[in-house]
């Protein structure tokens, strides 16, 4: 009886014989395997076991890569093209011809025409004719010289606020002779002048009820001038320029107040590697005949250094100065400096500085500046012991520039006119004297909005702090000024102007009125010119269109509409 459990074996055995050794040990070595590592099995066990499914079978698939290296065919056999070419060169022929061209001739450049002598004349409102006539040499290597002559008079009389009739009437005439010799790199210049000025104290006081004479109110003054100045322009840097000057003045008013001043000026500079190293001195000697013992002099003495490069410029020095008025004589020590950048050139440029001075008060100066004040009035000189200031100044694109600044000043010593109450008329000014500091802030700006119209637009603001006095008397708190002007092709030619003064306070020595408040200033002039040709041309002026009375100084109103027309010739 056969064994059924080796049949299976038998079978197997043949079936290993008919296959390929290959497959034979590939069979043989699991089989192996399993029988060394199969445990002893238990006949007659039956085997019971349950499986539970959780869940339904389901099939997946796992995502296919593809291999994405391309397909590379290496040829071991390279091909090189051998061919063979010529070049069969043609001139090519064109049909341009050339043409000569004439030679440049040099040519001078035409100058415009000079003209020897300029006459203005006119007459205005209140019966005022006025003439202007300058005569000067035409171009000159050699020298230059000229005249000038001016006449300006009012007739006119004026009403005061109490119907009261005055007579502001004045006439101004001037005289100057000048002329300049020219030496190689030096020139030698001399002048002399004379002024007449005729006017009156019409500033009456509206409380008194009374007739003036005006020949009682009338004042005169007259002052010759004189002198000469040598000065050098040599453009070698590496040589000395210089300046020298001397002038004499003579002044004298109607009740023979007279007062005779001497001016010396002198000045070096030079050229040191980067730098330009100069200085200047300045004498001023001055003697009034009402107060012969009060002789005024002053000198003053300023070393100084400036530098430059493209993106700054700085300026160093100090002012030296002594003042002898009379017996008594007192030194100054001022400094003076100042920096500048371009942060952006030409269109952006901030700057600071400090300086000093002081002020020269002779009869002269002051009676020019105030024609009112009493005669022979005399004024110690006052001192701007410091002035701090800086700013910001440059041009916005090409037509427009600008500059704003702020200051701060320390004055000592500074006068004030308030009216002379010792007087019954009160038509004449004195003096006061009060340390000061200022405060201002200033702008201008100026454009030229398209050809032929310009625009300039100049503003100051003031702040006072005194030490006695309440008020800064006659000085205004701002001051504006708006100019304009049209050509019209150079034949018509429009102008404008608009003058504001804010408000100012005059001295009042009445115990019941505690000071006078001068109303704010507003003048609008314009002016229109027609230049028939070259040579002649008419125009006419429009003065304080909006007729505003103001007052300058207390007590002296001005004209209200006046109107002045005339012509131009020049031959």
């Amino acid at each position: 009886m056969k064994s059924t459990f080796l049949s299976p074996l038998r079978t197997g055995k043949k079936y290993l014989q008919r296959c390929n050794p290959f497959v034979r040990i590939t069979l043989f070595i699991p089989f192996l395997l399993c029988i060394m590592h199969t445990p002893a099995l238990h006949a007659q066990e039956r085997i019971e076991r349950q499986v539970q499914v959780i869940k339904p079978y389901e099939p997946s698939v796992s995502d296919a890569f593809k291999i994405s290296v391309l397909p590379l065919i290496t040829d071991t056999i390279r091909i090189l093209p051998d061919f063979q070419y010529s070049i069969f060169p043609t001139p090519l022929t064109s049909d341009f011809t050339v043409e000569p061209i004439a030679p440049a001739r040099m040519t001078s450049e035409s100058m415009a025409k000079l003209y020897n002598s300029h006459l203005k004349m006119g007459v205005g409102s209140y019966i005022s004719p006025f003439a202007e006539l300058s005569m000067n040499t035409v171009r000159n290597k050699d020298y230059t010289a000229g005249i000038w002559l001016k006449h300006h008079s009012s007739h006119g009389t004026m009403k005061l606020e109490n119907d009261v009739k005055t007579f502001p009437g004045y006439n101004d005439n001037e005289a100057w002779v000048y002329g300049t010799r020219f030496f190689g790199k030096t020139a030698l210049s001399g002048d002399i002048s004379a002024q007449s000025n005729g006017f009156h104290y019409f500033g009456l006081n509206q409380d008194i009820d009374t007739t003036i004479n005006k020949k009682d109110i009338s004042q005169n003054f007259l002052k010759v001038k004189t002198g000469i100045k040598i000065n050098s322009f040599d453009t070698d840097s590496s040589r000395l320029n210089y300046n020298v000057s001397a002038n004499y003045q003579y002044f004298q008013d109607r009740n023979e107040t007279a007062e005779n001043g001497f001016l010396l000026k002198a000045g070096a500079q030079k050229f040191l590697r980067n730098e330009i190293v100069g200085a200047d001195f300045n004498f001023n000697y001055f003697v009034n005949s009402a107060y012969k013992d009060s002789f005024n002099t002053v000198m003053s003495f300023n070393p100084w250094i400036t530098k430059s490069t493209k993106d700054w410029h700085a300026y160093a020095g100090l002012v030296l100065v002594y003042d002898q008025l009379g017996e008594n004589g007192k030194a100054y020590v001022y400094p003076k400096a100042n920096l500048q950048f371009n942060v952006v050139e030409n269109f952006l440029i901030p700057y600071v500085g400090v300086d000093g001075n002081l002020q020269v008060n002779n009869y002269s100066k002051n009676a020019y500046n105030n024609f009112f004040i009493m005669p022979g009035l005399f004024i110690q000189n006052s001192s701007n012991k410091l002035n701090l200031y800086g700013g910001i100044k440059g041009n916005l694109g090409n037509s427009t520039s600008f500059n704003l600044s702020a200051s701060y000043s320390v004055h000592e010593n500074m006068h004030f006119f308030v009216n002379d109450t010792l007087d019954v008329l009160q038509n004449s000014f004195f003096v006061i004297y009060d340390d000061m500091e200022i405060l201002s802030y200033s702008g201008e700006i100026g454009t030229k909005a398209f050809p032929g119209l310009d625009f300039m637009l100049k503003t100051n603001i003031y702040k006072y702090t005194l030490n006695q006095e309440e008020k800064a008397w006659h000085m205004p708190n701002f001051d504006l000024t708006l100019s304009a002007s049209y050509n019209l092709r150079d034949k018509i030619i429009v102008s404008s102007d608009v003058f504001a003064i804010g408000k100012r306070y005059a001295k009042s020595f009445d115990p019941v009125v505690e000071m006078i408040e001068l109303k704010n200033i507003v003048d609008f002039n314009l002016g229109v010119e027609y230049r028939y040709t070259k040579i002649l041309s008419g125009f006419v002026k429009f003065n304080n269109i909006g007729a505003a009375r103001y007052y300058k100084w207390n007590q002296f109103p001005s004209h209200r509409f006046s109107l002045a027309a005339g012509f131009t010739y020049s031959l």
